[in-house]
């Protein structure tokens, strides 16, 4: 049940408000302080009110994909198949740079209700158009979106982002054993977190290409 359909319940409670309330806790305390009793408190509730409009603690967790969801704006149609992808890529990014800590949750469930469809259907339409089969079109979107989650999600968590102590490093490494490595350090003390974001976001487009 997503936040948009649940009903309005005891003391006319929103369940967009418990949604946010949610969203907010866990961008707080990261998952390990996320329960449905902490969202209730946090909306004035008892848990079971909670429950009442997203039945599991699995209902709400769906429900907040869905908001988390709603936050990516699809790119103009009009523009080539393969530049719709990178912009959605990009979309991903700035969502997942945005809710850290909640933006995981996405990869747990696959077209949770409307709201995360329509980004399914932007996604069927741009390999279909790409020229793959239908029988192809439905796996390769599901892995084309499972490998951009985990590529802003890893981005959100810090892991593009190359640390002074990875760059001090190259400067002392042995040359003899790591020659490929060494012959790449320019290259690796000019990378930025958004050049490598767009960098395997790219190629996870051309990837896809006929």
């Amino acid at each position: 049940m997503t936040a948009s359909s649940a009903r309005t319940g005891p003391r006319g409670l929103d369940p967009q408000q418990i949604v946010e309330a949610a969203v907010k806790l866990i961008e707080a305390d990261g998952e390990a302080g996320f329960s449905v009793r902490k969202v209730g408190a946090r909306v004035g509730c008892d848990p079971m009110a909670v429950l009442y409009h997203f039945g599991t603690r699995q209902g709400l967790e769906r429900a907040i994909v869905e908001w988390l969801a709603s936050k990516i704006a699809l790119p103009d149609v009009m523009e080539p198949w393969d530049q719709r992808l990178m912009a959605l890529a990009m979309a991903y990014r700035a969502l997942a740079r945005r809710y850290p800590k909640a933006f995981p949750f996405l990869l747990r469930f696959w077209t949770t209700g409307p709201v995360d469809q329509r980004l399914a259907e932007f996604g069927y339409a741009c390999f279909a158009e790409a020229g793959h089969p239908d029988d192809a079109v439905a796996d390769l979107c599901l892995g084309w979106y499972a490998a951009v989650l985990g590529l802003a999600a890893a981005d959100a968590g810090g892991l593009l982002n190359p640390s002074l102590d990875a760059t001090r490093a190259l400067v002392t490494l042995d040359a003899t054993r790591f020659p490929v490595t060494s012959r790449l350090r320019p290259s690796l003390e000019r990378q930025t977190d958004r050049d490598l974001y767009e960098g395997f976001a790219a190629v996870l487009v051309r990837a896809v290409s006929l």
